[in-house]
């Protein structure tokens, strides 16, 4: 029986217990967390001791850090509450790196949850806006809301349309100029647009509020054509598909955030009970 079936009762407790309790109160209780630290310490020591450790010691704590860093960080960013935050943590130690399925970022395999709990849960949430205005006759009504947020706000999506395609654009050009172990693993594409997507609406904002911000997108792309010069036509291409997706990622996710504040200004519910969106990405991640 593979190792990682040793977590796997506390995850289906804690899962179970935290998602009862959020639904219900709206909180979840430290104990939970406590009960999810402990009892993976525990196992990771009993597993040491018998030399069936399903990891390397150092990625263990490396993972359990960044998660604690990621899981605080959009706690900052209002993209889900302490608790949240908390028991995040929880699951990247009830979680060992051999239940992963595919590891894309060596040092955070906890990735792998993220993406989990937040995929699901934007797909819902689109679905469910979409059926709620659909229901009430709002689609119409909200596809205009949309379209005038755009006309209303044109040098502020341009501006954040700037900023994210300057992201996409350096991170690509530090790829190909820097192709060591340290570009290999912090500017790994699934990872950079996770980051994008969850600190969407803090980068928005301040690339909007910022009144030079053109000038210093201008002062980029001028980097980028020194850079064209230097380097191949097929890397030239690849980077202009990057800017060209980076234009892209911004429009759908404008869209989909004024959506999202249609939905929940007309929803009788104002929060949603998060830990059922991580109980079930913690079950993707663990089995699949």
């Amino acid at each position: 029986m593979p190792v990682k079936f040793l977590f796997l009762p506390a995850l289906l407790v804690i899962g179970y217990m935290t998602s009862i309790e959020d639904l219900k109160t709206g909180k979840i209780r430290n104990i939970w967390v406590l009960l999810g630290l402990i009892y993976s310490t525990i196992c990771y020591i009993f597993l040491a001791l018998i030399n069936k450790m399903p990891q390397d010691p150092v990625i263990l704590i490396i993972n359990f850090l960044i998660s604690v860093i990621i899981g605080f960080s959009l706690y900052k960013f209002d993209l889900w509450s302490s608790g949240d935050a908390k028991l995040f943590m929880s699951y990247a130690l009830l979680i060992p790196i051999g239940a992963h399925h595919k590891v894309f970022y060596k040092f955070f395999p906890s990735l792998n949850l993220l993406m989990s709990i937040f995929i699901p849960l934007t797909i819902f949430l689109l679905l469910n806006g979409l059926l709620s205005f659909m229901k009430k006759k709002h689609l119409l009504g909200a596809l205009n809301n949309i379209k005038e947020a755009f006309k209303k706000n044109k040098l502020g999506m341009l501006k954040t349309a700037l900023g994210f395609t300057m992201i996409f654009l350096l991170t690509q050009m530090f790829r190909y100029e820097f192709t060591n172990f340290l570009s290999h693993y912090i500017f790994n594409n699934n990872l950079i647009f996770l980051v994008l997507f969850l600190a969407y609406k803090p980068l928005s904002y301040m690339f909007k509020k910022c009144e030079n911000f053109i000038l210093f997108g201008i002062f980029s792309f001028i980097i980028l054509l020194l850079f064209m010069r230097a380097h191949s036509l097929a890397i030239v291409l690849e980077i202009l598909a990057s800017i060209r997706l980076a234009i892209i990622v911004t429009v759908i996710f404008e869209a989909c955030r004024n959506l999202f504040d249609l939905y929940i200004n007309t929803s009788r519910s104002k929060s949603l009970p998060f830990a059922i969106w991580m109980f079930i990405g913690a079950l993707i991640t663990f089995f699949f």
